[in-house]
């Protein structure tokens, strides 16, 4: 029924082109550890002692102290137990210039300390993704002895508590981050995947591929991808973490955030090199490249690509390949049309919002359905509230109806148009059920837009007219025979997606005029690239 319905109809607008389809998602890899504590010193190759800020202080100040001799003791027996370094810092390793932050162990001390002693000693070996093993020693008697003595009786203490050596270092008992890796249709993201995707899809915004010019202190000379999101932009690591071996190409590394100020975006979730989250830093545009903003510092990231001769959605290297008409049906955006306006199409605009043609915002298709031609869109911006409402049930044959549109912008102005007419039939060709026949003109453009009755309520979206080769192969003339699909296929997917029916707020008791005056702010010009 439906390639017999089509081969004698003319669908009012049909756009070819590129149709890109890839999905996209997260999948998360846990982080892991290995379940013994011999295991996973196995997989450690360095040890950091961390002291704090304020006995670290306290033992540069004083180099003989028995504090200082307690560090020397305990660096002394991490050396021996087969650490290929031991060293001790105010601050745990974090940020490692290494080529893995799991390389390494950070070691936490506690202790108290009398006249006499060094008291409850312990030790806390903590993993690179925070696995924590607590080992307590005891007590150190420290009494009336000299740096060397009180050195050589933490190490002899710690070497009779704990054991001598550790097995050599094996990389398959490293300890891994978690990650949250892209993918695009299940295949992890890649640079080569995220160029086909621009080369294909075309640039919104600041998409593309960067790199930072310059390694900070915060900051290594990070390559990133970045994808619109429905919030704002998803940045994608490439390349460039010093410790490398925790990272892996495709993986999340930021979300930018939306603010008030154009060209800023808050930074709500920025991975740090040992994949923990901040919240603490911004961006912002710059010709041709993103700041990174980091406390104090300003990073700045040079766009690799695409070049300025690809295709941007936002700024097209070309002019419009066709053109069709939507209309409002939420306030949070969403706008109805028909299939065949955006079928395959790569990238879609909508002007004539509250009138103004002047004003183009990219849209994306959230849901449709090509056997009864109709597609739900979605630009970020609101609509305000709908005055019309919504008829599903039966519209009388006779009933007078009125059709909203943008047909042949080019010839007939940008304007939009208003034709009228009456229903002829409750159903379409060869008695389709889905369509209502009738004459309210339509011409190409027209495609996608309102059909209302005298009351403001839509009735149907204008679709389909009898082609000229039909009338051509059958030597008859055709004249005044148009069909809109009824409203009930369009609020099938409105349940879909949770989208109420917008309710009547008075037009009906407006006459016609009055009604067109108002409804012609909620009805849009959809231009595909």
């Amino acid at each position: 029924m439906k390639k017999k319905l089509f081969s004698f109809l003319m669908v009012i607008l049909f756009l070819p082109g590129l149709c890109f389809s890839q999905s996209f998602d997260w999948k998360k890899v846990d982080e892991w550890c290995p379940s013994s504590f011999p295991d996973f010193l196995e997989g450690i190759a360095y040890s950091h002692l961390v002291m704090g800020k304020e006995i670290t202080d306290f033992i540069e100040d004083n180099k003989s102290s028995h504090s200082s001799a307690f560090v020397s003791g305990v660096l002394e027996y991490l050396d021996a137990m087969g650490f290929q370094k031991a060293q001790w810092g105010a601050y745990p390793v974090n940020n490692s210039s290494y080529a893995s932050l799991c390389w390494w162990v950070n070691i936490y001390p506690s202790y108290g300390v009398t006249d006499s002693y060094f008291t409850n000693v312990k030790l806390v070996f903590k993993s690179c993704n925070d696995k924590e093993w607590e080992y307590s020693l005891g007590d150190i008697y420290r009494y009336n002895t000299d740096y060397t003595t009180f050195k050589n009786r933490t190490y002899n203490a710690f070497r009779k508590a704990y054991g001598y050596k550790k097995r050599d270092y094996n990389v398959d008992e490293r300890c891994t981050l978690k990650s949250w890796l892209g993918t695009f249709d299940g295949e992890r993201i890649t640079e080569s995947s995220l160029r086909k995707y621009y080369d294909v899809n075309g640039t919104y915004g600041i998409e593309g591929i960067y790199e930072s010019i310059e390694e900070k202190s915060l900051h290594p000379r990070y390559k990133i991808g970045i994808l619109e999101s429905d919030k704002g932009y998803i940045i994608i690591y490439l390349d460039g973490a010093n410790n490398n071996y925790d990272w892996i190409e495709g993986e999340w590394k930021a979300s930018f955030e939306k603010t008030a100020t154009a060209g800023f975006w808050k930074i709500s979730s920025w991975v740090m090199a040992n994949k923990n989250i901040s919240d603490k830093y911004f961006a912002s545009y710059q010709d041709g490249g993103l700041n990174v903003i980091m406390g104090d510092e300003k990073t700045f990231y040079l766009k690799l690509y695409p070049t300025s001769n690809s295709i941007k959605k936002d700024t097209p290297s070309s002019s419009a390949i066709g053109s069709g008409t939507g209309f409002a049906i939420s306030e949070q955006g969403y706008i109805a049309t028909n299939y065949h306006v955006i079928e395959n199409a790569n990238n879609i605009y909508v002007k004539g919002i509250n009138g103004d043609l002047s004003q183009s915002y990219p849209a994306k298709i959230v849901i449709s359905d090509k056997i009864n031609d109709l597609a739900i869109l979605k630009i970020e911006k609101s609509l305000g509230g709908i005055p019309y409402g919504m008829k599903e049930d039966k519209t009388d044959v006779t009933e007078e109806v009125f059709a909203y549109g943008y047909p042949l912008t080019s010839l007939l102005g940008k304007e939009i148009k208003f034709t009228d007419g009456r229903i002829s039939s409750s159903t379409g060709m060869e008695n389709d059920p889905r369509y209502y026949q009738h004459t309210a003109s339509l011409q190409p453009g027209n495609s996608g837009g309102p059909l209302f009755n005298k009351n403001g309520n839509i009735v149907g979206i204008n679709t389909l007219t009898i082609s000229k080769s039909f009338d051509d192969d059958r030597g008859i003339d055709t004249e005044n025979i148009f069909y809109s699909i009824k409203t009930s296929y369009l609020t099938i997917l409105m349940n879909n997606l949770g989208i109420a029916k917008p309710s009547n707020r008075g037009i009906y008791r407006s006459d016609i005029t009055s009604q067109y005056k108002v409804i012609k702010n909620y009805v849009y010009t959809i231009e595909v690239y």
